[in-house]
């Protein structure tokens, strides 16, 4: 997981590069794994990792979305280049409202620890017990069984921060 004060420090970077311009950033991490299994046997054990990062820039109504998964200084400033452009070519929208101001926005524990630790092995011995048990009926047994994190940032440069980590 990325964590708070490093989401938190990527948005402030990426509106430091906007300047003047008014700008919201999304981003999105998860962290996936998942075991599939057919005919009561495992086949398939897989984890993914991915990192989305959505810019929307506003140039007065005109509005420019670019998306990236790089958070070095280049990636960066390539993503706010592209937003800035695709905002100056956009058509203007006369009832855009702009960015939110900040709010109250009320915190939901979406974390369990033991969750976000379950192994592929933890995933393989419930699976297995599964298999047993369809096996022991006479049944076929197949599916998935996947866990996983996810953090969920939306920020802008009206002081919105807005950070969620669930699994």
């Amino acid at each position: 997981m990325l964590g708070r004060k490093k989401t938190e420090d990527i948005c402030k970077d990426i509106f430091r590069r906007a300047k003047s311009d008014p700008a919201e950033v999304l981003l999105f991490f998860e962290d996936q794994s998942l075991t599939r299994f057919a005919n009561n046997y495992i086949h398939q054990n897989v984890a993914e990792r991915n990192v989305t990062l959505i810019l929307r820039l506003l140039r007065g109504k005109r509005v420019g979305l670019a998306t990236t998964n790089r958070f070095d200084a280049e990636g960066l400033d390539r993503l706010v280049e592209r937003a800035r452009a695709n905002a100056e070519v956009s058509p203007e929208d006369p009832d855009y409202p702009g960015l939110p101001e900040p709010a109250d926005y009320p915190a939901v524990d979406g974390f369990d620890q033991e969750t976000a630790d379950y192994s592929p092995q933890d995933r393989a011995k419930a699976v297995g017990a599964v298999c047993r048990l369809t096996v022991e009926k006479g049944l076929n047994g197949s599916g998935l069984f996947s866990t996983g994190t996810s953090e969920i940032v939306v920020g802008n440069t009206q002081g919105v921060f807005g950070y969620h980590v669930g699994t």
